[in-house]
């Protein structure tokens, strides 16, 4: 079965292999999703690439080793997540490499590259959550009262169907997405884990002008992505990001924001 583990003391890292190729691919999926994500990129990639697709932090199998209250508050530091990926790539033997990210998995493949400390080729950035993260979301994450509120606002499945259906009221919901919304939402796990990925990866976000100057200065291929209907992250977020990165493509694909799919693996391989 195609599943692994990477024991770590911060964490167990759950993650797929795809593919058998001589050159490394890590994948960082998106929010709400798994390392499967990236499954259909085997296909293409898999005879020239070997593809380490991660289960992110409170996502599917990969599980920390502290999960207090107290632990998720403090948060993760960009250093940590460095280490993690370090001992992960001295394990496997893996000197150098190229990413696949998607969404907030785009954050974690922005910190390790402005490390300077990993020797990657290429980086695909699909809807680049990096380069708009929520300033609300940002509030909310940091430690103090309003973060206990946020918390206590999640763990109530009274406060959040009451919300929903204030919000439905006032039509920020069809009657087609509310009953989609309302099932998501009415998971207690799943709203943990939307509080926990708020809270405890709140730090890692990348400098964008230390980004810069690593992807200039190692000579990265990056392969910016972006959906033409995605609302989300539409593509113009980029344009100043992209002036100033030397090697740079510019995709723009006739989807929304769910876009990983075998489709996009086709367009992508053109352009590696």
């Amino acid at each position: 079965m195609n599943k692994h583990y990477f024991h770590h003391q911060l964490v167990d890292l759950h993650y797929y292999i795809y593919g058998s190729g001589p050159q490394v691919m890590l994948c960082f999926h998106g929010y709400g999703m798994h390392g499967r994500q990236f499954a259909c990129f085997e296909e293409l990639f898999g005879k020239e690439y070997t593809l380490y697709s991660f289960d992110l932090f409170f996502h599917e199998g990969t599980k920390l080793q502290d999960d207090s209250l107290t632990h998720l508050e403090k948060g993760m530091e960009k250093s940590q997540l460095i280490g993690i990926m370090k001992d992960f790539c001295k394990s496997h033997s893996i000197q150098q490499f190229s990413i696949l990210s998607y969404s907030i998995g785009t954050a974690c493949a922005g910190v390790l590259i402005e490390s300077n400390q990993f020797s990657i080729e290429t980086v695909v950035f699909m809807a680049p959550a990096f380069l708009k993260i929520p300033k609300t979301l940002s509030y909310l994450g940091q430690p103090g009262w309003r973060n206990r509120r946020f918390r206590q606002f999640l763990y109530s499945e009274y406060a959040i169907l009451f919300s929903l259906r204030l919000a439905k009221a006032f039509g920020y919901f069809n009657a087609e997405s509310y009953p989609i919304i309302k099932k998501e939402l009415g998971n207690f796990q799943l709203r943990h884990m939307f509080y926990a990925t708020v809270t405890f990866l709140r730090k890692l976000k990348p400098d964008i002008a230390q980004l810069i100057s690593a992807l200039n200065h190692h000579k990265i291929n990056v392969i910016m992505v972006y959906g033409k209907y995605d609302h989300h992250f539409p593509a113009h977020i980029g344009k100043q990001f992209e002036a100033k990165v030397n090697n740079v493509i510019n995709l723009i694909v006739d989807r929304g924001h769910d876009m990983v799919d075998v489709e996009l693996s086709k367009q992508i391989r053109k352009l590696i």
